[in-house]
């Protein structure tokens, strides 16, 4: 499958502006999700959205988070080491 070369305001017009919170970002989730729904969605959809949110959660430590706390625990150990 390919990927989906989608940036977000193609699918839902969010003013990145307007992304200031947690709860903005979680409003502007809700409606992607409730785009990928649909008026007629049957448990496997349901499964498949709640699938994808559980996958972005993991991407998003991955990539962002999980290097981010492989610096600071390596800081952390240099530090105590004195290892520079």
């Amino acid at each position: 499958m390919a990927d989906l070369k989608l940036d977000i305001n193609d699918v839902v017009a969010v003013d990145k502006t307007q992304l200031k919170t947690a709860n903005d970002l979680t409003v502007a989730i809700t409606k992607m999700v409730k785009l990928f729904l649909g008026v007629d969605a049957d448990y496997q959809r349901y499964n498949d959205a709640v699938g994808a949110l559980e996958n972005a959660k993991h991407e998003l430590y991955r990539r962002r988070i999980g290097p981010h706390n492989d610096q600071a625990r390596f800081d952390m150990r240099m530090k105590n080491t004195g290892d520079k």
